[in-house]
């Protein structure tokens, strides 16, 4: 399964590129079958025929709609577009003079993009998101989710632990008891908003962490054919942020079957 943003109108929803396996019981109608999903390749569906005993029927070939060419089958939206449905079409014509008997079993395989949560791409709503999000929904041990739920059981302790604890015994160098004790010697806002906005978070400035976060979500992202890359640049859309390797599943560049990006910094 494939993750990657895709845009829609105005706004970037997270898509993955999911397998669909149908499997349909057949009659001797030749009826045409409803898909589950769109499939991002008509070319690429497959489909394979078993008789009610479960052999196999000789391998089907997948052609366009037009021309036919001696198609078994094709992929049609034969009444678009007032019906979206996309169709499994037989052409009887091509099957074999005997047809398949009526319990005959129809495996159709393909791929389809699956839409799913909106990528939020303002600051505002990022941290809304964060502080907004319900406590029951991330338990997993070890997590700040649990280590948080857990510090609310002891909510009636804390108070007094902490802020009756000295704050001469907590002064090591780098420690949010350190940070606190320096805050206290500075007496100008500006120089604490200064002190924390300058605080390294894995050696990088909190600010520029934020910049940074804000000129990805804030810009343009567009995909270079040339050099298999997707570039990111800031809100006025010129200036370059970051470039990612986009790699399909074989190890090669590509931009349209994408199972991986790595950064790089060229």
């Amino acid at each position: 399964m494939t993750v990657f943003v895709t845009k829609i109108g105005t706004r970037f929803y997270q898509t993955t590129v999911q397998q669909s396996v149908e499997n349909h019981t057949m009659t001797t109608s030749l009826a045409p079958i409803a898909l589950d999903h769109e499939p991002i390749d008509i070319k690429q569906v497959e489909a394979v025929l078993y008789s009610p005993q479960g052999d196999r029927y000789p391998k089907m070939e997948n052609y366009n709609l037009y021309p036919r060419n001696g198609a078994d089958f094709d992929i049609v939206q034969p009444y678009a577009p007032a019906n979206m449905t996309w169709y499994f079409r037989w052409w009887a014509n091509h099957l074999s003079s005997e047809r398949f008997p009526a319990g005959s079993t129809l495996v159709i395989t393909y791929e389809y993009n699956s839409v799913g949560a909106e990528v939020i791409n303002d600051p505002n709503a990022v941290a809304d998101a964060v502080w907004n999000r319900q406590r029951a929904s991330h338990s997993t041990s070890g997590s700040m989710g649990e280590a948080m739920t857990a510090l609310i059981g002891l909510v009636d302790d804390i108070p007094g632990s902490v802020w009756n604890s000295l704050l001469g015994s907590h002064d090591q160098p780098g420690s949010f008891g350190g940070l606190l004790n320096d805050l206290v010697s500075i007496s100008s806002p500006s120089t604490i908003a200064t002190a924390v906005w300058n605080a390294s978070i894995n050696g990088i400035a909190a600010k520029n962490m934020i910049e940074f976060i804000y000129d990805v979500q804030g810009g343009r992202w567009n995909l270079d054919t040339t050099t298999n890359q997707m570039v990111l640049y800031k809100e006025n859309n010129q200036t370059e942020v970051a470039r990612f390797n986009l790699i399909g599943a074989d190890g090669s560049g590509t931009v349209t079957s994408v199972f991986e990006r790595r950064r790089t910094t060229s």
